[in-house]
């Protein structure tokens, strides 16, 4: 009996490392989701940010068109990152991005965010309407090596010492 216990908390210490070996789930904080985040360009994108500055500024061209304008998170760049993904400008209505779960899926370092993106069918009727959908996540850096969203990969800079 006593053996069995000891394999328990042994299975226990193992999944709770999992994380951090880049290998489970991560919880995906989302920050801000909108319909417009400013994004020109009618190709998806994937963003990583690791430094509040570049946050700060990020922050204020994704939030111009919401009112009254959020303040921007503080978030500890040490130990978290932020992935701010965006489906590209779009001249009709339909479109957006749609989040599938509350956290990312980690395989081997990379983070699989839980978004996916929606698209009018051909031919269906549609608005005339501009977007430009975006979700921006806050996930831990620990066993983190990419993250990955709409098919696009992007490698986690390197975090900053001060």
């Amino acid at each position: 009996m006593r053996a069995w216990a000891s394999i328990a908390i042994a299975a226990a210490g193992c999944a709770a490392c999992a994380g951090l070996a880049g290998e489970g789930r991560s919880k995906a904080d989302v920050l801000h989701q909108s319909p417009f985040c400013g994004r020109q360009d009618p190709r998806p994108a994937l963003t990583l940010i690791t430094e509040q500055q570049a946050f700060d500024g990020a922050w204020r061209r994704i939030t111009a068109g919401t009112l009254p304008r959020p303040a921007t998170p503080e978030l500890d760049f040490g130990r978290r990152l932020v992935a701010v993904v965006e489906l590209g400008s779009r001249r009709q209505g339909g479109s957006g991005l749609v989040l599938t779960g509350a956290e990312a899926v980690v395989r081997r370092g990379t983070a699989a965010l839980p978004v996916t993106a929606r698209e009018p069918e051909p031919g269906m009727l549609t608005s005339a309407v501009m977007s430009a959908p975006c979700v921006v996540f806050a996930l831990e850096r620990e066993g983190i090596d990419k993250v990955s969203a709409l098919g696009i990969p992007a490698v986690v800079p390197a975090a900053r010492t001060p």
